[in-house]
């Protein structure tokens, strides 16, 4: 029996995206791995993985780019398995409100956090639905946490990571009918250029944990707010 699964990976050219493309890639599956930017180490895994790294340009800020991305996908595949919206970004710090807020920048962080993982699951919906195991794992935050949030400050980035996972809540009641398992996770604490060098684990460690979790994803699970081991997030 053949157990080789289909992946799209969005920011997929460096840290965590990156770093699950090598891991699927390394177990022999098949890996849409899109990106906005090249970067050597994606040139290398396409020498590496010829035939098993499909390398998608696609900027997730815009509609009509998200839209040729699939255009190019949907010629090169008749499925996706698993979806992981794993594009993301910072943004200003705006850590208090004394100072002057970065509305615009914001308003980017929201759009690339929140709204384009939407936009990017409504276009993947079709080959999900021909999948096998139907799975859509955002990677959010526990600064998404309202519950969790005891230090304020980065506004932006905790209202699209909040934003983001009651996007996925919605998704998650939809796509139940799909059969389609929909989950928000946080990776970590994670040394890529957004955690930072002094970020409490590595990416090949966030990875490790959070393919072992991702595999035991049922649609039981649907909905939920996951630590990259499993454990439940309070809301």
């Amino acid at each position: 029996m053949d157990h080789t699964k289909t992946y799209m990976i969005t920011g997929a050219n460096r840290g965590i995206g990156l770093g699950f493309t090598r891991h699927y890639l390394q177990q022999g599956h098949r890996i849409i791995a899109t990106h906005r930017n090249d970067s050597k180490e994606l040139m290398a895994l396409q020498t590496e993985f010829p035939s098993h790294l499909i390398l998608i340009t696609m900027d997730v800020l815009l509609a009509a780019s998200i839209q040729q991305a699939f255009t190019n996908i949907t010629s090169a595949v008749t499925h996706i398995d698993v979806l992981i919206n794993n594009a993301g970004r910072y943004g200003s710090d705006q850590a208090t409100i004394t100072k002057k807020l970065d509305i615009e920048d914001m308003a980017i962080t929201f759009r690339t956090n929140s709204l384009a993982p939407l936009l990017i699951t409504q276009y993947a919906l079709p080959l999900l639905q021909k999948g096998n195991d139907k799975k859509v794992i955002h990677v959010s935050s526990k600064m998404g946490s309202i519950t969790d949030n005891t230090s304020g400050g980065a506004y932006g980035y905790r209202a699209s990571k909040s934003a983001l996972n009651a996007i996925n809540k919605s998704l998650s009641v939809e796509l139940a009918k799909e059969n389609i398992t929909s989950i928000v996770m946080h990776p970590g604490w994670v040394q890529t250029d957004m955690g930072g060098k002094n970020a409490a684990i590595t990416t090949d460690e966030a990875i490790q944990d959070l393919t072992q979790t991702i595999d035991r994803f049922t649609i039981e699970h649907t909905g939920g707010f996951f630590e990259r081991t499993g454990e439940t997030i309070p809301w």
